[in-house]
């Protein structure tokens, strides 16, 4: 993230993510101190990776703003492989809800971490400052319904 002081940009913070393959496995803060961890299962093809994760996140473990408990939280998908619910740990708070157009657009979404929570389309991170979806090479709008950028050439 960036912040203005008149005509230079000075960054705020840094964000880092650990990979395993297609799967974000943690994030990191600029310290390095694990902010959250990520627990993968079988994406949509009933591989690892056959389908580039997508409907394979199981979990969040992250740590708390107020207290710095650890915080779980369970996903829910479509039969897309779109985030459709969080719920904390205990199966009865839900924390994040969306519906989505065929385009990746949320059309309704509702929940404390309804905008905190970074993924949601084809289980891929959302950009907010950016309105876009990573996909790995590729950048996705949704509100242009294309890629943005041609990818990683072979």
């Amino acid at each position: 993230m960036t912040d203005s002081n008149g005509t230079d940009w000075t960054a705020t913070n840094d964000t880092r993510y650990v990979y395993d393959g297609w799967r974000v496995m943690a994030k990191l803060a600029s310290n390095n101190d694990v902010t959250n961890h990520y627990t993968w299962g079988l994406d949509l093809s009933g591989s690892r990776e056959g389908a580039g994760g997508i409907g394979g996140l199981i979990g969040m473990t992250g740590v708390g703003h107020e207290d710095y408990n650890l915080l779980r939280y369970v996903y829910f998908y479509d039969g897309n492989g779109n985030i459709t619910y969080v719920y904390q740990d205990d199966g009865v708070s839900e924390r994040a809800s969306y519906d989505y157009d065929p385009f990746g657009n949320i059309t309704r979404s509702s929940g404390s971490m309804a905008e905190t929570n970074t993924f949601r389309f084809s289980t891929k991170m959302f950009e907010p400052d950016h309105g876009l979806y990573y996909y790995g090479y590729r950048f996705y709008s949704s509100n242009l319904g294309r890629w943005v950028n041609r990818g990683k050439r072979r």
